[in-house]
């Protein structure tokens, strides 16, 4: 969207990682709040009326769910103009609202959602990484990954076990013992919510590898 409408000033409203990751994107401001922070009245007033003396011309609810923080922030934000999904619960907080993009991938979902606002994106996600993070990455690799035929392989285990995502921690296992017989060395990230608690039942299944 940035590449798309390159005289357009944007700032970003999302989780609390928002600032790290979306560092060396061209953003005017990167705002963070978290789900916690809608049952502080203060600190949702704070971010509300910051947002207000931006006076922002259109606001974008990218994450496409009617009713959410996100979508009542936006609504709050006084922006003239209030682009949104229609959800199951229909219209409530924007100014236009269309269809839910109908498509089994997140990232299909938000470009054929960007397609309708007549912006054409394409291809995955991806992060802006400085050349400090990257020097940083490779000691840190170099540092705790030896004796290897190949380039460490990440692997996240996490999901959202009430929406259907899950996955068997055991399909994960079989993944790393195949990458480990071919000389892979295999790095797991450990999430600090729902990976956390299950550290000791993910080392157990996967066995030998990186933790981070």
């Amino acid at each position: 969207m940035i590449d798309a409408l390159p005289m357009v000033k944007f700032s970003f409203v999302g989780g609390p990682y928002a600032p790290g990751i979306l560092k060396g994107y061209n953003l005017q401001h990167v705002y963070a709040v978290s789900r916690r922070d809608s049952w502080s009245p203060l600190r949702m007033w704070r971010l509300i009326r910051t947002l207000r003396q931006e006076r922002y011309d259109v606001a974008i609810h990218l994450s496409m769910a009617t009713a959410s923080l996100g979508a009542f922030i936006m609504y709050a934000s006084g922006a003239k103009h209030r682009i949104g999904c229609r959800g199951s619960v229909g219209n409530i907080f924007f100014t236009s609202a269309m269809e839910h993009p109908h498509s089994s991938h997140k990232v299909d979902q938000v470009n054929k959602y960007m397609r309708w606002l007549g912006i054409h994106t394409s291809g995955e996600r991806k992060l802006v990484i400085s050349n400090e993070e990257r020097y940083w990455a490779e000691s840190f690799f170099r540092e705790r990954v030896r004796n290897s035929c190949g380039q460490p392989i990440g692997i996240f285990v996490g999901s959202r076990q009430r929406k259907g995502k899950y996955w068997d921690i055991s399909n994960f296992g079989v993944i790393v013992k195949g990458l480990r017989s071919h000389g892979f060395p295999v790095v797991v990230f450990i999430g600090y919510y729902e990976e956390a608690s299950r550290e000791e039942l993910i080392r157990g299944s996967l066995g030998e590898a990186l933790y981070i």
